[in-house]
């Protein structure tokens, strides 16, 4: 083949235009679109905006109450620098987040609930005992509940429940003084109150996360549905123009079969384009044939080198819709390809049946060397543009086959109206 003009396979389209390389840009944006941020993903960086949110709304809080804290503290210079701490573990793990578009990890969080425990215990010597309830001026209790609302982001359910129990508890050590008044209602009611909201927060995350996982693995399964999809349009499109190519590659063969050869390969040129166009279906139309006879002569069209008998009379008032039509004009194809390759066949005989039930049949057989169905798994052409695509349009395949006896393959299904 080599230095033989083949203009059958000139890939420019209606217009002349041959298809441009796609630029360094072009790749990035299909890969953008090809690689979608993950629901899980998503989901962490939502999380990640609430815990921002709640850390820098409890600095906003506590800014307020810093003029009026240092005034009333036994301890002004203690209570400033514990405010300070608080204020700049807030700002930086908001931070922190913020940079990562995730929670905090374990380890800081596990920091985080420490820090709060340590400003529990120590606040109590800067912080008059009656402003440590109710009060912002008590900022302690605040800082503590954001710090063990924000621990419901672990994904450990343990470490939660060690940090929630130990916030609690230097909460109840913090507020231990009111226990034996009339605030102990109170005193109560708010440690019951960190547990409620911080299990709200940790159920809303575990909650989510789950949907996330649920619809990551969705968009999984889609997306090797729609693998297995284009595999299926990429053998459709494919498979019958290599038989064509590889038959004319042979430098042997009859100058007759190459004209014919080149006739057919002039349509699945178009076949292939329209794949690479992504265009609806891989097969052609049939035309202006909407009678299965002619939709069985359209198929056999090229194949004069088998010496194909054609009987199909008998389907003369049979019809069936396009699509099917379709399918059947390059599933019989398929058929002939197959035989012209593998079966070495003198004589190929197409032959059309209907039933009372208007059930028609188209069967394909020939004198070949066959071969066991048993032991020969069905090839590409066979199982995935006969068989499965058939099975689309309600048609039904049924193939026999012995070594030395030849094949038959009848198509069979209900004419249309």
């Amino acid at each position: 083949m080599t230095g033989l003009p083949v203009p059958w396979l000139d890939l420019t389209d209606v217009a002349g235009r041959r298809p441009h390389p796609p630029t360094s840009l072009d790749r990035r944006r299909r890969a953008r679109r090809a690689s979608p941020t993950s629901t899980a993903v998503l989901v962490e960086q939502a999380a990640a905006v609430g815990v921002a949110a709640l850390r820098l709304s409890l600095v906003v809080q506590m800014v307020p109450a810093l003029a009026a804290g240092v005034q009333i503290s036994a301890r002004p210079h203690a209570y400033v620098v514990l405010w300070s701490l608080a204020v700049a573990v807030a700002v930086l793990g908001a931070g922190v987040v913020a940079l990562r578009r995730r929670p905090l990890p374990a380890p800081l969080v596990y920091a985080d609930v420490a820090a709060a425990v340590l400003l529990l215990t120590l606040a109590g010597g800067t912080i008059p005992v009656e402003h440590r309830i109710g009060s912002w001026v008590g900022w302690t209790a605040g800082y503590a509940l954001t710090v063990a609302c924000c621990s419901g982001t672990l994904r450990s359910t343990r470490g939660w429940l060690l940090s929630l129990g130990l916030v609690v508890a230097g909460y109840v050590f913090y507020v231990g003084p009111l226990a034996a008044g009339p605030a102990l209602p109170t005193v109560i009611a708010n440690a019951l109150g960190y547990v409620v909201l911080a299990s709200t927060v940790r159920l809303i995350v575990w909650y989510l996360r789950r949907i996330s996982l649920i619809a990551d693995r969705a968009q999984a399964e889609v997306a090797r549905l729609a693998r297995l999809e284009e595999e299926h349009r990429a053998q459709l499109a494919m498979h019958d123009a290599t038989a064509v190519m590889q038959l004319l590659a042979d430098p042997t063969l009859p100058a007759a079969l190459r004209a014919q050869l080149q006739t057919q390969a002039v349509a699945e040129v178009r076949r292939m384009r329209s794949y690479l166009r992504h265009e609806t279906g891989v097969t052609e139309a049939p035309g202006s044939a909407p009678g299965l006879r002619a939709v069985v002569a359209e198929a056999c069209d090229g194949f004069a080198d088998l010496g194909l008998q054609v009987r199909t009379e008998l389907l003369d008032d049979q019809q069936v819709d396009p699509a099917t039509a379709a399918a059947l004009v390059s599933a019989l194809r398929t058929v002939l390809h197959n035989v012209r390759r593998h079966a070495d066949a003198t004589a190929v005989v197409v032959h059309g049946d209907v039933d009372e039930a208007r059930r028609w049949t188209i069967t394909v057989s020939d004198d070949g060397c066959g071969f066991d169905l048993r032991l020969t798994p069905l090839g590409v052409g066979l199982r995935t543009q006969v068989v499965d695509e058939l099975a689309q349009h309600d048609v039904d395949v049924h193939l026999d086959s012995e070594p030395g006896r030849g094949t038959r393959v009848e198509l069979s299904g209900t004419a249309g109206t």
